[in-house]
């Protein structure tokens, strides 16, 4: 496949709902000529031909987390679509939005996930129309993470990236990567006691360390 900007490569594509369905059609002939006929391959390999808001909303997507291609077509033609074009947000609709959400305790992915995609349907679509950019986009999606669980982000982030300043908003792709580990564990760690059951003395242990390296 080329990658973008080569000969036979489609334009990227930055969301615009008027190009939507010349880049589906462009790429779908891509994979026919290049013979990409696995579901995953497809979806994985779409992401060379878009802008990085783009890919951000659609890697939010549980279609393209599936390796569903089938999906994930029907996915961004319905939400770029040429029907969105009465479709309006305003910056202030954004921050409404994560108001909202600093408020709602996010303990499982399926709620990180919807978090994710309210977030990235009205971002993406701001970012694609030049009224925020991204590190305003990164800075929204920060501050629309309830502040417990940010916290708890922020701690293992510059654990592992002691580099970053606060001068301006974390990797949006960094702060998901380590949102979804500690989701994962968590479930891990639920599934693995129960509920209701007593946490065996390794898992006490491990929590009083975490909270004596915390002092």
């Amino acid at each position: 496949m080329p990658t973008l900007g080569e000969k036979g490569a489609p334009a990227c594509f930055h969301g615009d709902y008027d190009a939507v369905k010349q880049f589906i059609r462009k790429y779908k002939c891509l994979c026919t000529a290049y013979n990409l006929i696995d579901s995953q391959d497809k979806c994985d390999c779409i992401l060379e031909y878009c802008s990085r808001s783009v890919r951000l909303f659609i890697e939010s997507l549980t279609s393209y987390q599936n390796g569903n291609w089938s999906q994930l077509e029907d996915d961004i033609l319905n939400y770029y679509d040429a029907d969105l074009d009465d479709t309006q947000y305003i910056p202030d609709q954004l921050v409404k939005l994560v108001e909202k959400w600093q408020h709602l305790k996010i303990s499982e992915l399926t709620i990180w996930k919807r978090y994710q995609q309210e977030f990235f349907s009205k971002a993406g679509w701001l970012v694609s129309k030049g009224l925020i950019n991204e590190d305003m986009q990164a800075g929204y999606f920060w501050y629309g993470i309830d502040h417990t669980f940010r916290k708890n982000i922020e701690l293992h982030l510059l654990a592992c990236n002691s580099h970053l300043g606060i001068d301006k908003a974390y990797p949006i792709k960094l702060v998901i990567q380590i949102a979804e580990e500690l989701l994962e564990r968590d479930r891990f760690e639920h599934d693995l006691v129960g509920a209701n059951s007593k946490r065996p003395d390794w898992y006490t242990q491990s929590e009083s360390d975490d909270s004596e390296d915390n002092e």
